[in-house]
């Protein structure tokens, strides 16, 4: 262990900070989230794994290869640009149309945002994405048999749930059919997934300036430490991102009450909207 640790350990929680303080994609979309009282806990947890992987992958020295690979960052910059004025434009359509926000998950009632943060939202009806978690519907059984077997009334089967399937069915079923049943299985779970979870996973990986942040700029400092006191850097690099997405996001959800009139909402996606377009121009221009 250095002698130098606490030092080495506040250099490297200075560092970090001074790179993710700066509002981007991913703090866009923490705060955002955390009005709208959404998802928050997903979307910090998936913003905080990808920086630690970022600050670990860095120290290893994962960004001699990105230096060597600038076709994959070239990629990676036009995706970048593209998914930020995809997002820049979701927030000009909610400043268009605000209606307010309506905090919690459950999604009941108008709302300023859908379950991604985007949209004006409509409530979570039938006619939105499908049955409430819970809510029962009903599943028709097979009807009579030829024999004179008795038809089975549908009964309700939990939303979300694998309808009863009779005794010997399986052995009917087609292998064939039953790869079918598998892919809607996993497609129907990939649905359950919450969108601002995809949504901030792209805005980890697919930003190329999260890779120049991670891998070169602080995995070039850490590194100038020697093998041992790097991993120190890198320690107090992960306490900065352990510190700094929960208090903006829960910070944000506890100012959502004050800043949910329509004006005030309005004005925020404005100013992210701003952030997103100046964020795609950087990229697109290389400055």
């Amino acid at each position: 262990m250095p002698e130098n640790t606490p030092h080495l350990a506040l250099q490297g929680f200075l560092v970090w900070m001074s790179l993710i303080v700066a509002i981007g994609p991913q703090n866009a979309l923490v705060i955002r989230q955390g009005l709208l009282r959404r998802s928050v806990g997903a979307v910090i947890a998936v913003c905080m794994a990808g920086d630690v992987a970022l600050v670990f992958g860095g120290t290893a020295g994962v960004g001699v290869l990105v230096d060597r690979a600038p076709v994959v960052l070239t990629v990676l910059r036009w995706v970048g640009v593209a998914f930020l004025l995809w997002f820049a434009s979701t927030a000009v359509r909610d400043a268009v149309r605000p209606s307010g926000m309506t905090a919690g998950d459950s999604g009941t009632g108008a709302g300023a945002g859908d379950a991604d943060g985007s949209g004006a939202g409509q409530g979570h009806g039938e006619g939105d994405d499908g049955p409430l978690p819970g809510r029962a519907r009903l599943e028709p059984l097979p009807p009579t048999r030829a024999d004179g077997g008795v038809t089975v009334a549908a009964r309700p089967v939990a939303d979300g749930a694998t309808p009863p399937v009779p005794a010997g069915a399986d052995a009917a079923v087609a292998p064939g059919d039953r790869t079918g049943r598998d892919v809607s299985r996993v497609r129907r779970t990939l649905a359950r997934v919450p969108r601002p979870v995809v949504v901030a996973l792209a805005m980890t990986w697919l930003n190329p300036g999260s890779y120049i942040d991670g891998f070169v700029m602080f995995g070039g400092i850490a590194n100038q430490q020697g093998a041992d006191a790097r991993w120190v850097v890198a320690s107090g690099a992960t306490l900065a991102t352990l510190l700094w997405f929960p208090v903006i996001g829960y910070g944000a959800a506890a100012l959502s009450g004050p800043l949910s009139r329509p004006g005030v909402w309005r004005a925020i996606n404005i100013v992210i909207a701003a952030v997103m377009v100046a964020m795609a121009v950087r990229l697109a221009t290389g400055l």
